[in-house]
């Protein structure tokens, strides 16, 4: 039986649960900038095919956002609450057991990185990347367009960060 591919960008905290119910046959591949994280998802226990790279995934050279340690930031300044905002720690270092994170800065879009790492007939695609999430899309381009991928999430995290199905 072939595996169920899953690309989750924006995967700090690991692939949510809801696709365990795919047991060992999701072959899931997860990024996020925060190495530090990426470290510890890949040092974890998965069920399935799970491994986590580290670094930006937006869209093609020339039509991607420019991102900064601050865009990192607003996150933290969105989601965390008053104490953490009042103390000045943000939510990345809460992760990162108040340590400061070390983002890493290397750039990729996803077709691009199937095409590296030989990554063929992507199922799912689920994008959490705070304010960039078109620029993924944009770097994907070559994957939205493949009629195999059944479903591509959007994780709005003004409304509780609930996955919403987006149709492109």
């Amino acid at each position: 039986m072939e595996p169920l591919v899953l690309l989750d960008v924006g995967a700090s905290g690991g692939v949510h649960s809801m696709w365990d119910v795919f047991g060992e046959r999701l072959s899931a591949y997860g990024f996020d900038p925060i190495l530090e994280e990426v470290n510890r998802l890949n040092d974890m226990p998965h069920l399935g095919q799970r491994r986590f790279f580290a670094g930006i995934v937006g869209g093609p050279e020339g039509q991607t956002t420019p991102i900064s340690n601050e865009t990192y930031r607003m996150w933290g300044s969105l989601s965390s609450n008053a104490a953490t905002a009042e103390s000045g720690v943000s939510m990345d270092e809460v992760f990162n057991n108040y340590k400061k994170p070390t983002y890493v800065h290397d750039r990729t879009t996803l077709d691009a990185f199937c095409a590296t790492h030989d990554v063929a007939g992507v199922d799912f695609v689920k994008i959490d990347v705070d304010g960039s999430d078109f620029d993924v899309l944009r770097g994907a381009a070559g994957i939205m367009a493949d009629s195999r991928t059944l479903e591509r999430f959007l994780a709005d995290p003004i409304h509780s960060g609930i996955p919403k199905s987006l149709h492109v």
